[in-house]
């Protein structure tokens, strides 16, 4: 008997709609496959004493659970701030049909529906407060909110506060000053006694039905739920568990798929599908309390100790594509996770376990079917190419939708967060080569030199034969190797550059070459948002385009460059003629800046090129950017 409460404040079920998710509408996905018996059982199961539901803008699930003594009817609502119609969610705890009913007449005006919650006094909270669903989440919005709301989720299962403190240790620092002068500044009158005093709750924002009870908010013992909700109003609660990660996210989304295609198994073949789903249900379906393996599919973990792993793999054997074959491998290494997976895995302490073993899995198939391509057939390597893409997909979108999330977030930690701890930019300089060897290069000692402030971190990435890292210089193991134009390149880990990116919170990148490495730092830029700049070098873009045998093929190799460096949100220059031959592959010159010594020889028609000097406040923007940012 303990003598607190524990409740995970944010739950979903399949009764959540799309939330004005167009993909997963047109992909026809539920955002959840969950049910509330489910969530229910999970969540006593999870050690949680009290139990919601909180689906997106209903309640018809929550009404099913409401004859529980433990239970309350919550809803997550989607609002709009009037004027722009930037949405964030609202979560009403302990509400009526007769409430939501009017909740959801008054969510497209965020300052009615908030007057309306306080007249009523529904505890409510703002959920995941730096979570973009639009882009035009702002520092304005955020601010509205410390005027508007007195309680905050500060650590949410499914999105990644970074550090994980931080928000809570941005709310401690508010001041009545500081709320005054937003009061001022946007004509809102903070709501309640001491408004820049803020409440901490926490939730798991699940919708796979994994991550339940991790975080969750805990406050003092409760023996009814009046006296619940006091604790609540009077701010007697506090964050539990550790928020979200890309990892997390991502288990989150192959959850969800597993549960949509589960709801489809029927048009399967059953004697692969039993064996399959078997297996994946120790990952995925955590809804169930028994998740024992079936006979088949022990026998499918075992049979790697009765076939050596040179013999080929009987042809009877289900699920054994290349796929199953890289399972097995992998597994055969991993005693701990076999173990997980016969006994159920549980993803309250086990996301980071699921993920290197997922990192593990996917890297055996890209370095098999590199070292098979002369041997498989197109239709065999696009197959393999295709299940590596699967895999990483979910990791994918993950970082993506987490890394959006960042900007604001480095604003709100310079405005609001500890001075000693501000964050600052952070540039990542991308090579294909060791390191260490690219840090010697005159070409990127002339860039930092020229272009950042001393005291602006800089951290050089290459690829090795082996991994190291030091104070400012990492390398990344190699997948494998491969040539190209007569010159060899490691390839790295997508994951892990990934990985990388997100762990230090980069937001420049640099792209030393154009190798692999750096078409994966572009492509990873791009997707995640982060500025991407580009060395353009003369001698190797003119040495690829006349490389081409035929006329055709060097208009297809132009065509190829110009689309790649267009994109970019920077061209560096080092001479006239790499200046000259970039804008004739039609790169905008306000793209283009030169980077060389001496400097005075380069001031040629700076107007056209957007060149400056560095500035103090952004070390790494040019003089046209810089003014955009503050008039910002």
């Amino acid at each position: 008997m303990t003598n607190v409460s524990r409740i995970d404040l944010h739950v979903h079920t399949c009764h959540s709609n799309h939330a004005g998710d167009w993909l997963l509408s047109r992909l026809n996905v539920q955002e959840s496959y969950t049910t509330p018996q489910q969530v229910v059982d999970l969540a006593m199961r999870r050690g949680m004493d009290w139990i919601t539901i909180t689906d997106h803008d209903t309640i018809e699930g929550a009404l099913t659970m409401a004859h529980l003594d433990n239970f309350f009817i919550s809803e997550e609502i989607s609002a709009y701030f009037p004027d722009d119609k930037t949405k964030i969610h609202i979560v009403a705890l302990n509400i009526d049909e007769t409430q939501h009913r009017m909740i959801q007449s008054l969510r497209m005006h965020i300052y009615d529906l908030v007057r309306y919650l306080n007249d009523e006094e529904i505890v409510h909270f703002v959920a995941h407060p730096f979570f973009r669903m639009t882009d035009r989440l702002s520092m304005t919005h955020f601010e509205k909110m410390l005027l508007l709301f007195k309680r905050f989720e500060v650590k949410n299962g499914g999105k990644q506060i970074d550090p994980d403190d931080f928000l809570e240790t941005a709310l401690d620092r508010l001041t009545p000053e500081i709320i005054w002068q937003l009061s001022d500044k946007y004509d809102i009158a903070p709501f309640g006694e001491k408004p820049w005093e803020k409440f901490q709750v926490a939730g798991s924002d699940d919708h796979g039905g994994i991550h339940i009870g991790t975080p969750h908010t805990q406050c003092p013992k409760a023996q009814s739920l009046p006296e619940l909700m006091q604790y609540f109003k009077e701010g007697k609660t506090s964050a539990c568990g550790e928020g979200g990660s890309p990892e997390s996210v991502a288990h989150a989304i192959m959850a969800v798929t597993y549960r949509c295609l589960e709801s489809n198994r029927e048009s399967m073949d059953p004697l692969k599908s039993n064996v399959a789903w078997n297996i994946l249900g120790q990952l995925f379906n955590n809804a169930h309390a028994d998740r024992s393996l079936s006979v088949l599919s022990t026998l499918l973990f075992q049979v790697h100790q009765w076939v050596p792993a040179s013999d080929q793999w009987p042809a009877w054997l289900p699920s054994l594509s290349v796929l199953g074959q890289a399972f097995q491998d992998v597994l055969k290494d991993d005693p701990e996770m076999l173990q997980f997976m016969k006994e159920g895995f549980d993803f309250q302490n086990n996301n980071q376990k699921l993920y290197d073993f997922n990192k593990r899995l996917i890297h055996q198939l890209i370095q098999k079917t590199m070292e098979a391509k002369n041997q498989l057939a197109f239709k065999e390597m696009v197959k393999n190419i295709s299940i590596i893409t699967t895999l990483l997909l979910p990791y994918v979108i993950s970082y993506k939708t987490e890394y959006r999330d960042r900007p604001l977030m480095r604003q709100v930690k310079r405005r609001y967060g500890n001075p000693e701890e501000l964050s600052q930019p952070k540039i990542a300089v991308f090579s294909d080569f060791d390191s260490l060897k690219t840090a010697r290069s005159r070409s990127l000692n002339l860039y930092l030199k020229h272009e950042f402030d001393q005291n602006i971190p800089v951290h050089v990435l290459g690829v090795g034969s082996s991994s190291y890292q030091e104070a400012m210089f990492s390398n990344l193991n190699s997948l494998f190797e491969m040539t190209i134009e007569k010159k060899n390149y490691r390839i790295p880990s997508p994951m892990e550059i990934g990985e990388w990116l997100f762990k230090d919170d980069y937001d420049t990148l640099y792209l030393h070459s154009l190798g692999p490495m750096g078409i994966l730092g572009f492509c990873l830029g791009k997707w995640m948002g982060i500025k991407v700049i580009g060395r353009f070098s003369y001698s190797e873009v003119h040495q690829l385009i006349d490389g081409a045998a035929q006329s055709t093929q060097k208009r297809i190799l132009k065509q190829i460059v110009s689309l790649f460096f267009s994109q970019m949100d920077q061209l560096r220059v080092h001479s006239k003629e790499a200046r000259d031959l970039a804008i004739e592959l039609g790169i905008h010159p306000s793209k283009i800046m030169f980077v060389g010594k001496p400097m005075e020889d380069l001031f040629i028609n700076n107007d056209i090129l957007g060149f400056a000097p560095t500035n103090s406040d952004y070390p790494f923007y040019t003089f046209r950017e810089t003014n955009q940012r503050i008039e910002q």
